[in-house]
């Protein structure tokens, strides 16, 4: 039961980090568009 939960918190945490991670690099790719004009 516990080791369901701890993998079910990992997929939930790898979820998270890859979520911030698009959105920092959307961020980024939004500034430099923004930047251009």
């Amino acid at each position: 039961m516990m080791e369901n939960l701890f993998q079910e918190f990992h997929h939930l945490y790898i979820g998270i980090y890859w979520l911030s991670y698009v959105i920092k690099k959307n961020e980024i790719f939004f500034i430099k568009k923004t930047n251009k004009k």
